[in-house]
């Protein structure tokens, strides 16, 4: 009895020291810092009991009793192995809010894997199914969470993880895989929210009948990030969305993609490998405005971003609105993009501007220092001969650019698994060599350089 004693208090200040920690790191690593954690700890086990006090001894069992049972201030490992869900097709839901200075915390037990697998649930009654859902709340934050296996027993809309009408949000060190559908939606969103070194690979809804292009065509809503927020949402326009480090690959249509009337921003960011059935393959569609015209001084960020390999394009703005929103795309690399046979409708560029009904491009707009290399059509398409702001763009430089330029094109480097803290793997993918016209050919849009003048694409030089 003494050293059980001993051992939970052992562990107690263990998990102290790594909330701690968290919080420290959470102040230099996102955007907006991590509160004091000093409510409740509990724990999920795969073989837990929900009947129990969810203590370390006796952990809970489901991710749902998880979501309904904590609180403002709480914090719940969930302890490693294979959690299979046995909820309906809404998913694993009921959080609470949180506060500002007091989230809700769902961690991975340190240095262990929760995995929740929806293989086994019947979903034929309705025509959706989810893996974890997030409603109507605030102040809560994932990490070390992993979401697989999200299917569609007929034509059902299909979510990894969900987040609709919320708030301050934190998605950290995620993985959400073979999904029918997409990897992780947020909508109607306020505040800020955050994905930061996130994966999502192999989503593909075969069994939709979608009417775009054709009706019957499968593939249309396979997509890893995506997000939604139009202006009759309150708190819209004032919205912040981060994407921090994340990755999608193997998804049918796209691979970041949505409209938002707030602020959106990619940094270090990769998609590649996407397009699959009628989906058309489109690394980043950063724009997509097919309803309200976004308004801010400063609308998207993108830099040091990756879209290689896709059916369709690496990036596009993807707009139809009356007014192109403002945005900055600086430092980013496109890459083999289109050829894959009946795949992208036709396209295969590494850059679109397309389909606004403006005749200039707004001031504040500005395309620089980004790489397009080696994609099917051409590196940069401007439909309609579309304005855009751009400078000391490889495509808009008299530059030569061969193979030889880089350390290397094997772009299988993209999916090595991440280093122990969550961050992307170190790769030597389109990073320029010595001689290569790439060095120095910038200009100074304030992000590090090492050089005379910053390099163009997603990597500057060893």
């Amino acid at each position: 009895m003494h050293l059980s004693w001993i051992k939970s208090l052992l562990i107690a200040i263990f998990l102290g020291c790594f909330v701690n920690c968290e919080k420290n790191k959470g102040k230099s690593a996102t955007h907006g810092e991590l509160t004091e954690i000093v409510g409740g700890q509990f724990f999920v086990a795969p073989d837990g009991n929900d009947n129990g006090p969810g203590t370390i001894e006796n952990p809970w069992r489901t991710w749902t009793k998880a979501f309904t049972q904590a609180h403002a201030g709480d914090t719940v490992y969930f302890r490693g192995g294979v959690y299979y869900s046995t909820s309906d097709n809404g998913g694993e839901r009921g959080f609470n809010s949180g506060s500002p200075e007091r989230p809700i915390c769902f961690f991975n037990y340190p240095g262990e894997t929760p995995v929740l697998d929806c293989q086994n649930r019947d979903i034929t009654s309705l025509g959706y199914n989810r893996g974890i859902t997030l409603w109507h709340v605030e102040n809560i934050h994932l990490k070390g969470l992993q979401v697989r296996n999200v299917y569609q027993r007929m034509n059902s809309n299909v979510v990894g993880v969900d987040a609709w009408n919320v708030g301050n949000i934190t998605f950290e060190n995620m993985l959400v895989h073979h999904v029918a559908g997409e990897a992780y939606v947020v909508a109607d969103f306020h505040s800020t929210i955050q994905y930061i070194n996130c994966d999502a690979h192999n989503m593909n809804d075969s069994l939709r009948t979608a009417v775009y292009p054709t009706p019957g065509s499968p593939g249309q809503n396979g997509a890893g990030f995506h997000f939604r927020n139009y202006r009759e949402t309150p708190g819209a326009e004032a919205s912040k969305l981060y994407y921090t480090g994340c990755r999608a690959w193997e998804f049918s249509d796209n691979g970041f993609a949505g409209t938002s009337v707030g602020y959106v921003e990619w940094d270090t960011c990769w998609a590649f490998d996407g397009g699959a059935m009628s989906g058309e393959g489109c690394g980043f569609k950063y724009a997509s405005i097919y309803r309200d015209n976004n308004t801010l001084a400063l609308a998207r960020l993108m830099k040091n971003c990756i879209g290689a390999l896709n059916g369709a394009y690496g990036f596009s703005p993807n707009n139809s609105g009356d007014t192109p929103l403002v945005g900055k795309y600086f430092n980013n690399s496109a890459y083999y993009n289109g050829y894959k046979e009946n795949i992208g409708h036709g396209l295969g560029y590494g850059w679109i501007i397309m389909r606004t009904n403006a005749s200039e491009a707004p001031s504040g707009e500005l395309y620089a220092n980004n790489l397009a290399y080696k994609n099917e059509k051409g590196d940069a398409h401007s439909v309609r001969s579309q304005a855009f702001n751009q400078k000391n763009n490889s495509w808009n430089l008299s530059l030569s650019i061969t193979d030889n330029d880089f350390k290397s094109l094997d772009w299988t480097e993209l999916k090595k698994p991440r280093k122990a803290d969550g961050s992307l793997p170190d790769i030597d993918f389109l990073k320029p060599v010595k001689g290569s016209p790439l060095l120095n050919a910038g200009i100074d849009v304030g992000l590090p350089f090492s050089g005379v003048a910053p390099d163009l694409g997603a990597f500057q030089r060893d």
